[in-house]
């Protein structure tokens, strides 16, 4: 997802324009984290776990990253919501 999309949808479920462009770097600040975070944290210790756990052979660390998207994607399923959401598009 990039910035521009979260901006729209941000701009989509705030009423207020003054909330919107005070808040907006708050919120992309946050999504940047979520991007980084994990970047850094792999950088920093996939390559001695490839070289000791895997023999230094990358592609298990690719099948096992590839599974868990899987199974991250199944456990979504599991996920209720109490909640009724209506969408409705604007033209």
């Amino acid at each position: 997802m990039e910035f521009s999309s979260i901006s729209e949808k941000v701009h989509q479920t705030q009423n207020s324009k003054l909330y919107i462009s005070a808040k907006m770097g708050y919120y992309m600040g946050v999504f940047n984290f979520f991007i980084v975070i994990p970047q850094i944290v792999a950088a920093t210790i996939l390559g001695f776990l490839v070289k000791e756990l895997f023999n230094s052979e990358p592609v298990y660390a690719l099948i096992i990253g590839g599974f868990s998207m899987i199974l991250a994607g199944l456990l979504t399923l599991r996920v209720k919501t109490q909640r009724k959401i209506h969408i409705t598009e604007n033209a």
